[in-house]
């Protein structure tokens, strides 16, 4: 470990580390997208089965009634569930469906996957849109309730990232919390708990949306809309950190990322920025999973050494002369 320290302490600012969701479940912290589904059920007695669950209710202009967090979470829940069944048949053939395609199916909504073509009303329509405006509120009240100080550290994992940059897609604190990396450091991508920053996620545009003709169907396509996730925009938002990604960069490890659809102009805008020969380490959790990031990194463009490793003090042993 005094070898592992020492550099730590050579080599500054040549590593960026890419850390997904999948980094604070390995840490022992409940943060997988079936988390967030177990919370709306816990939290809000949202009913996963029964359509009738969202009750009867009048929406007035004069005293403004509307749903309540049961209803809506109700409402969010049986049309992502309906939607996974539907568009990823394989993964969701169990009686519970599996959240972890939480962010693209949001893209994927249709009315009809939860209501006969009878149904389809205005009403229906706005039930829909008031519950899906109330994601976002849901969201942070699940991910800010996790407490990050019961993480169980990784073994091995650098403290204070003396050497590194943090390009972080969670939302949590727990590189800062657990491991003393200090928060200048780090990029949040897509914000951070505990303060007002947005907290994004979402889709990529899918150019094969029909033109919605109902008024319950054009309700679809703006809450469609609501969660289309603008790569781009966030990357300008982000550019201070984005610039410090120059050819001093020689590794990329990356934890816990699963290279989702959706983040594929994050690693092209990396890519583009690193030093060509840098080494890519991607963390193997899972050696199929692993085999299929490879894959997606050289599709992005990256013509340098992709390295799979289970323990810590590879990527640095590896290629650092000391």
């Amino acid at each position: 470990m005094k070898i592992f320290n020492q550099i730590l302490k050579k080599n500054r600012n040549d590593t960026l580390y890419v850390i997904g969701n999948g980094f604070d479940v390995q840490n022992n912290l409940p943060t997988s997208y079936n988390k967030f589904h177990t919370y709306l059920k816990n939290r809000y007695a949202a009913n996963d089965v029964y359509l009738n669950e969202f009750g009867r209710f009048e929406i007035k202009r004069k005293n403004k009634n509307a749903p309540n967090d049961k209803q809506n979470a109700t409402c969010i829940c049986q049309m992502i569930n309906a939607s996974l069944k539907k568009n990823f048949p394989k993964s969701n053939k169990a009686t519970q469906p599996d959240w972890c395609d939480f962010e693209t199916i949001l893209g994927k909504l249709r009315y009809e996957d939860v209501w006969e073509e009878g149904e389809k009303n205005e009403l229906n329509g706005v039930i829909m849109h008031i519950a899906f405006s109330q994601l976002p509120t849901y969201f942070r009240s699940w991910i800010e309730s996790v407490d990050v100080k019961k993480a169980v550290p990784i073994k091995d994992f650098p403290k204070r990232g003396e050497n590194a940059l943090f390009l972080s897609f969670n939302y949590t604190t727990t590189l800062e919390t657990i491991y003393d990396v200090p928060a200048e450091k780090i990029c949040y991508i897509h914000g951070k708990c505990g303060t007002e920053q947005e907290l994004l996620f979402g889709h990529k545009e899918n150019n094969e949306w029909q033109d919605d003709t109902s008024s319950a169907d054009r309700q679809i396509g703006i809450i469609r809309d609501m969660y289309i996730k603008d790569v781009q925009e966030v990357i300008r938002q982000n550019k201070d950190f984005f610039t410090k990604l120059n050819k001093n960069i020689k590794r990329v490890i990356s934890v816990g990322f699963s290279y989702g659809e959706v983040d594929e102009l994050y690693m092209r805008e990396i890519i583009r920025r690193i030093n060509k020969n840098a080494v890519w380490y991607l963390f193997d959790f899972k050696s199929e999973e692993t085999l299929k990031q490879k894959e997606k990194i050289k599709g992005y463009g990256f013509k340098g050494e992709i390295v799979s490793f289970k323990n810590w003090k590879e990527p640095y042993l590896k290629s650092v002369s000391l």
